[in-house]
């Protein structure tokens, strides 16, 4: 399977989609479920799911939608790249490599487009709502389409600058701000809580990479290098590290899931599920689902 990318869909499954224009379900142990074609020739990027509808970028950079029926329903054309985007069920954010945020409401209407600076982050937040990083600023879009800056005077670096925010500790976890390599917890007020530079062997080992928040106490870089590295959530304190293949690769994936407490991380078509408990060494992971 030459995979493009993977979402989850529902608490049970994940949606992968394929070069060849197909779209593939999964259930949480590897096995496919099911499996359809969308009618296009390529597949670049995606999936990207609000609801039950699904979005994915062809080789022409058009952004395409499919309803719960997995019919085609709205082509968006010239979309281009998309280089961070954020999903709730009322509210989808995506940013293009041409510096434009688009908004789609549960219905796949596309509610706003407008021009941002580069490097700029969209994520999820509260209440269904998404949170924008945006020339400086951090605010927060409601799923009505109001937006409220809460942070000012960040500074990104050049590269590679990300964001998640951590409902169970009320705090953004920014990567790449004010060092390119740098994490840090910032209240929702702006008071940054703690800071941790991180240090890798090799030079670009974390060039790239995408930052995950594996469960309610555990953070985890994946880098294209190949380093896997776990920090606690309420200290950004390294819990644990490791390194999972040899060469810089492109296509990273890296999600999981509370139900069963394992890290995925899918590399070139393939995908590799690791013990995040055993990762993190943290005993806050084994105590969480106790009782759930």
């Amino acid at each position: 399977v030459d995979a493009v990318g993977m979402a989850t869909q529902g608490d049970e499954t994940l949606l992968m989609a394929t070069t060849d224009g197909r779209l593939l379900l999964w259930s949480l142990t590897g096995g496919l479920l099911e499996q359809w074609e969308t009618g296009l020739e390529t597949i670049t990027q995606g999936p990207y799911v609000i609801g039950d509808r699904v979005l994915v970028v062809d080789g022409e950079g058009t952004l395409t939608l499919f309803d719960g029926n997995r019919e085609m329903v709205r082509n968006f054309p010239e979309t281009g790249a998309i280089v961070a985007d954020a999903e709730t069920e009322q509210l989808l954010g995506l940013i293009t490599d041409g510096e434009v945020l688009f908004l789609f409401d549960a219905t796949g209407t596309m509610i706003e487009q407008r021009e941002i600076q580069s490097n700029s982050d969209v994520i999820k937040g509260y209440g269904q709502g998404l949170f924008l990083r945006d020339r400086g600023t951090v605010s927060y879009i409601a799923p009505s389409g109001e937006e409220q800056i809460i942070i000012e005077g960040l500074q990104a670096s050049r590269t590679n600058s990300q964001m998640l925010y951590d409902a169970t500790n009320g705090q953004l976890v920014l990567w790449g701000i004010g060092s390119a390599y740098r994490l840090t917890g910032l209240s929702l007020e702006g008071e940054v809580l703690w800071e941790t530079e991180v240090r890798v062997s090799e030079r670009f080992g974390l060039s790239t990479a995408d930052l995950i928040q594996a469960n309610r106490c555990t953070l985890v870089l994946v880098g294209q290098g190949g380093y896997v590295m776990a920090f606690g959530s309420r200290t950004g304190r390294l819990s644990g590290q490791m390194k999972i293949w040899g060469n810089s690769l492109t296509n990273v994936w890296a999600g999981s899931s509370v139900h069963d407490d394992i890290l995925r991380v899918q590399v070139a078509g393939e995908m590799t599920g690791f013990d995040l408990a055993a990762l993190s060494n943290q005993s806050c992971v084994v105590r969480l689902y106790e009782g759930e």
